[in-house]
C-alpha cells in the first residue's frame, strides 16, 4: 500500500523488529557510485537517515561477503566500533544482518535487526532472508511507481507550458477571461481564427483550465484525414 520509498522502508523496518522481537531494525541500501550505505530508519539521526562507507562495520562486512552475520554480544566483536551508537544515542547489545539481493542475485543492501532479548537462531536468519526477498520486490515496485509519477509530472508540466497565453494587451486579457469562463462549463467550443493565430494554444489552455485537466488532451488533425473518413474517425462507424 505504500507509494513512496521512505515510508515503505520505515514501515518494513518496524514490522521486521516486531516479527523478530527486537528493539529496532534498519534497511541499508547500497549507493554504489558513492560507495555508501544509506540506512533508514535511523532514529536519532538527521532526517532519520544514516550514511556510512560501504566497508564500515558489520553491515559493511555483510555487504561484501553476502553472508549473514550474527553477533550475540557486540562487546565481543572487534568490528563493532560504537560510533553510530554515540551519534544516535542508541545502545546496541546484539545484532543480525542479512544481505538483500535483486532478481539477478546482485547484492543491493543489508537488512539489520538490533537488540533481541534472547539469542539469535538459524530460524531468525531464515526469516530475515525471506523478509529481504519481499523487501526487494516491494522496493522495486515503489521505485517504478515513483519513476512513472516523476515522468508524468514532467510531461504534464511541458504540456501546461505549451498552453500558456502570454501578453498584457486588451485583446489577450479578454481572451484569457473568455477561456476561464468557458473552461468552467461542459459546453462544446468552436475556436475560429486564421492559420497561425494560436487556435491549438487556446484549445490547450481551455483543457488545462477545466475540470478535465488531469485527463488526456487528444488533438486530431482533420486536415490529415480523408474527407470520406472524418465522420468515422471522430464519431465511429
Amino acid at each position: 500500500q505504500e507509494r513512496e520509498t521512505g515510508p515503505l522502508l520505515e514501515h518494513i523496518a518496524s514490522q521486521a523488529a516486531r516479527l523478530l522481537l527486537c528493539e529496532r531494525a534498519s534497511i541499508f541500501l547500497w549507493d554504489k557510485p558513492r560507495k555508501e550505505l544509506v540506512g533508514r530508519p535511523a532514529l536519532g539521526m538527521p532526517n532519520n537517515e544514516l550514511r556510512m562507507p560501504d566497508t564500515a562495520g558489520i553491515v559493511g562486512q555483510t555487504l561484501s561477503t553476502g553472508e549473514p552475520r550474527i553477533v550475540q554480544d557486540v562487546r565481543d566483536d572487534p568490528n563493532f566500533t560504537g560510533k553510530i551508537d554515540k551519534a544516535s544515542g542508541f545502545q546496541t547489545r546484539n545484532l543480525l544482518c542479512v544481505a538483500m539481493r535483486d532478481q539477478e542475485k546482485q547484492i543491493i543492501g543489508v537488512l539489520e535487526v538490533l537488540n533481541k532479548a534472547a539469542d539469535y537462531t538459524p530460524d531468525d536468519v531464515a526469516t530475515m532472508e525471506a523478509l529481504a526477498t519481499q523487501i526487494v520486490a516491494a522496493l522495486h515496485n515503489v521505485r517504478e511507481l515513483e519513476a512513472l509519477v516523476r515522468s508524468n509530472q514532467e510531461l504534464d508540466g511541458q504540456a501546461r507550458l505549451a498552453a500558456r497565453i502570454v501578453g498584457a494587451s486588451t485583446p489577450i486579457v479578454a481572451l484569457r477571461g473568455t477561456i476561464e469562463r468557458v473552461a468552467r462549463t461542459d459546453l462544446p467550443v468552436l475556436i475560429l481564427g486564421e492559420s497561425g493565430t494560436g487556435k491549438d494554444v487556446v484549445a490547450r489552455a481551455l483543457h488545462y483550465s477545466s475540470a478535465r485537466q488531469h485527463h488526456p488532451y487528444i488533438p486530431i488533425n482533420c486536415a490529415a484525414i480523408a474527407e470520406s473518413l472524418i465522420e468515422s474517425e471522430l464519431f465511429g462507424h
